[in-house]
Formats: structure tokens, sequence, C-alpha cells
């Protein structure tokens, strides 16, 4: 098998950092393998990994708004999310080189380059998508306990006067979403009607209005601000950066809409070049393992095994391949069926070829 999920995790390093003889995450966070996926409290290990990420960028507002209570928190901090977010965050960390250069180009074409001409990085991007975009999983279940909040959360959507379909960007082009509002907000009632607070629209929406406020609050009149941090650190704070969001915001809320229940149909297939970033977070969503194999306490396999036993390579330009060993076959194979079903049937509703074979799936775009 290629280099299975669990060592590339402990050796990930990017081009643009000065060291790289540690795993780093932006903001230079360590990323320490063993306490993500191998301690004793892994899922709460996960969540102070995802708040170290939003404190050091002085972002923590954008969680603390949509987890309103201890009992949110605790939740989540105790649920796989957690583990399968951090897991996403780093498997698109280990594949970026697949999708840097194409981001980059993308965005040129509607945010450019920042006053001070900073270079793109990924992992800024991805952190922001990654480790936010199944925040609000805790409260997906309408019950009689949650039905007055549950109910609330998609009232604050449907009234949010900050929204992603009322944005101009800094150019003064108009943003297209994936999506349009009223498909949206319909998808969103449809799901109400089933007890269901859709996780994906539900924190897309609050995390556009969040950091929005906090860049708006932050800059004032001023178009960038450097600050400097505690740990002698430099924090940008640049008006540009509030387009960057409305991408990020736009492929989170999108991430789970892909059959329109109204009319029993695909929503069409996804492309590549047309939302590169929502592409890539379906993509990876499906792919990363942790979320199908332990997803109840029946798992016979631990996270760290399950990340031992798969492997998720770049195999060309626009070329991924997945393989895995017996291990996981053996253990649990009507997860494993699963798994790799729903990533075979990608190109039902996105623009990928799949190839099968004895162990491994290949896909391009």
């Amino acid at each position: 098998m290629d280099c299975a999920l669990a060592e590339k995790y402990k050796n990930l390093t990017h081009e643009k950092e000065i060291c790289k003889k540690l795993s780093l995450s932006y903001y230079s966070i360590q990323i320490k393998y063993k306490n993500l996926f191998e301690s004793e409290n892994c899922e709460k290990e996960c969540y102070r990994f995802i708040e170290q990420h939003f404190n050091c960028g002085k972002k923590m507002t954008a969680i603390s708004d949509i987890l309103g209570t201890n009992e949110d928190i605790k939740t989540l901090s105790e649920s796989i999310r957690s583990v399968h977010m951090v897991s996403l965050y780093l498997l698109g960390y280990s594949l970026y080189q697949c999708f840097e250069d194409d981001l980059n180009k993308y965005f040129m074409q509607y945010i450019g380059k920042s006053d001070r001409g900073e270079e793109y990085d990924f992992r800024y991007t991805w952190f922001l998508t990654a480790l936010f975009h199944d925040i609000t999983s805790c409260k997906e279940v309408i019950t009689k306990h949650n039905e007055i909040e549950g109910k609330q959360s998609i009232e604050n959507v449907i009234k949010s006067e900050k929204n992603i379909y009322d944005y101009k960007l800094q150019s003064g082009k108009k943003f297209i979403p994936k999506f349009p509002k009223d498909f949206v907000l319909r998808y969103l009632k449809e799901r109400e009607e089933k007890d269901r607070v859709d996780h994906g629209i539900v924190a897309g929406y609050n995390f556009f209005n969040s950091m929005c406020t906090i860049f708006e609050q932050k800059l004032g009149e001023e178009e960038i601000i450097v600050e400097k941090t505690d740990k002698e650190r430099m924090l940008m704070w640049d008006k540009t950066y509030m387009d960057h969001f409305v991408f990020i915001a736009d492929a989170i809320i999108s991430h789970n809409i892909w059959f329109d229940e109204k009319t029993e149909k695909m929503v069409g297939k996804w492309a590549y070049e047309e939302n590169p970033l929502n592409f890539i977070l379906c993509l990876l969503d499906t792919i990363e393992p942790i979320k199908r194999f332990c997803e109840d306490k029946r798992s016979t396999l631990k996270y760290n095994e399950v990340l031992e036993n798969i492997s998720v390579i770049k195999d060309d330009e626009r070329k991924i391949k997945i393989s895995w060993n017996d291990v996981i076959r053996n253990c649990e194979l009507e997860k494993w069926e699963r798994w790799k079903d729903n990533i075979k049937k990608l190109d039902e509703w996105m623009k990928i070829d799949v190839e099968e074979g004895s162990d491994f799936l290949i896909l391009r775009w």
C-alpha cells in the first residue's frame, strides 16, 4: 500500500513553511498526531485543535456565536465530528499540491492580490473551511429538548442581513453562489419539515455573518491593519479577506446539497472549474474515512487504525489514488463497502471519473 494517512498526517510540511522539521499547521500550530488520533480523549483534543486555530487568528467569535452554550461545546467536543473535521483538514493539507495552484488562479479572477502582495496559502482557506463545515452537526436533529433553538437557528438564517447572496466583491462584481438563495432556503425548510437542521447551510450563514462582523469591527474605516499578537506574531486584517470568506461560506452552505427532494433528481453535476473550493470540500468530505468507519460505538477500529490502513495520495495532476489493505476490509466489511460505494458514486453528481481496482480507486477530474 502507498503511504498511509497516518504517516502523512505525522509528516506534513508546506513549501512556504520556514521550519520543515515539525509538522505545522497555519499560524505555526503543531500537529500532534498522537494527541489527535491515539489519546484517550481524541475528540476533545481535536476540538481543542479547532479552537486553537480560531483563537490564534482572533476569530473565535465565529464558533462561540454558533455554539452558544457549554452544552453545545461539550456535545461537539465529545463527538466524532470534531475528529472528522480535523482529519478532513489534514487530508486536504496532505494533498494541497493537487489544489493550491488551481485555487490561487481561481481566486485571482475575483479577489486579486492584497495591497501587501501576500502570496496565497491554501492552509488558510482550508482550515477555515474544513474546521468549520460540520460545526453545527451537534444541533442537526430537532427534538422536543431543542426544538425552540433548532427552529431559531433556521429563522436566523432566513432573516440574516449579512449573507453571501447580497455580497459584492471588493472589485464591484456581484458574487455568484453555487446555488441561488431561494433554492437554498427552500432546501432548508424541507429539511426542517423532517425535523432536521441542515448543518451546512446554518454553519455557512453563521460563518459569513460572524467573520464579516469581526473584520468590520476590527477595521472600521481602514483597508488594512497589521496587529502584533502576544506571541510576537503579526496578524493581518485585510478588507479583501471578506471576499475570501464569501467563497468559503458558499462551499460550507452547499456541501450537503446534491439531491433535490422536491424534484427527486440530482442538482446537476458539480464541476471543478466552476466552483473549485465547493468541489474540493465535497470530494474530500466523501473520501475522509474516520466519519464512516468510526461513526458508532460498535466500531471495531480506532481512529489511528483507520488512518494506518488507508492511503490517499496525489497520483498525477487532478488525479488521486485511494488504496486500503485487508485490515480495513476484514474488520469492518459493511462500513468498508459503504465508504467505497459512496466514493464510486461520486461520478453521479460530480464531473469525475472513477477507476476501480482490487484494492484501490483512482479519481480523475
